[in-house]
């Protein structure tokens, strides 16, 4: 099973939403005819047509409401997506974390990152070897803490709810393991592919 990341699946989502879009528009166009048609036989004292106009106009109209929410929703989703946070959600960027509003990265950008965007099973043995090897000096709750948090954009209280244990820790966890990585990046002679 290959795992996608965000740009994909906002991009994948944008795709799959275009049918819909042109579905809803296309109720909404006939709805709106059918109600100016309505409309023109009421004023021309149709009554019976009106009614079988208005008949059409609600049938068109239901169809198109029941479509709104889910664009509503998929339209959120890719700004989620798409921003890596909950939109409405305006968090100041001084109150966002360190690692959050600055770029750490150097090696772990080069072998993690980029290797956490694909498949492992399109790794080969040496990419895989030297990927352990690089976080090999995390202990499992740093390597767990960074890997939400940094490689996922994850919260620290997410992260923290899905660990099990307080943000406070997860905080201590990623800054530990951040300065683990730059200090074993800084001493590391080997090249990575």
């Amino acid at each position: 099973m290959k795992y996608k990341y965000a740009d994909e699946l906002a991009a994948e989502y944008k795709e799959d939403l275009k049918p819909v879009l042109a579905v809803h528009k296309y109720h909404n166009d006939r709805a709106k005819i059918y109600l100016k048609l309505a409309k023109e036989c009421e004023e021309n004292q149709e009554w019976e047509m009106a009614a079988e106009f208005y008949t059409e106009y609600e049938e068109y109209r239901a169809v198109a409401k029941r479509l709104s929410p889910i664009i509503s929703d998929t339209r959120y989703s890719i700004k989620w997506l798409e921003t890596a946070k909950q939109p409405g959600y305006n968090k100041e960027i001084s109150r966002r974390s360190y690692y959050q509003r600055t770029e750490l990265w150097g090696d772990i950008d080069r072998v993690s990152m980029k290797y956490l965007r694909e498949d492992y099973g399109q790794l080969t043995d040496e990419q895989l070897a030297a990927l352990e090897r690089y976080m090999s000096v995390l202990s499992q709750r740093e390597r767990e803490s960074v890997l939400s948090v940094v490689g996922e954009g994850n919260s620290y209280t997410l992260t923290s709810e899905y660990l099990g244990i307080s943000r406070s820790s997860v905080q201590v966890y990623v800054n530990r393991a951040m300065k683990k990585l730059l200090n074993h990046s800084c001493h590391t002679e080997a090249t990575y592919v």
